[in-house]
């Protein structure tokens, strides 16, 4: 072989390897973010749950105008 086709091969083997770790990356970033949003989720159920409990009440009977007009009237 000459140093040429061995270039080529070493070049192609380099971009293999970048798309490879680039591919990777991606799927990494992608688990990141559904975890994030898992735990996000949970945190909004919990708060949910919280203000039922504050409310002395069950979600389902949670007056969610009553609540928005008290938390808009606190942050005034």
């Amino acid at each position: 072989m000459d140093n040429e086709t061995k270039r080529s091969r070493t070049e192609k083997t380099l971009k293999q390897k970048v798309a490879f770790a680039q591919l990777e990356l991606n799927r990494l970033k992608s688990m990141e973010k559904s975890e994030q949003k898992k735990v996000e989720t949970r945190l909004k159920i919990i708060l949910g749950a919280e203000v039922a409990k504050a409310m002395n009440c069950g979600i389902e009977q949670v007056d969610k105008e009553l609540v928005m007009g008290i938390l808009l009237s606190a942050s005034e």
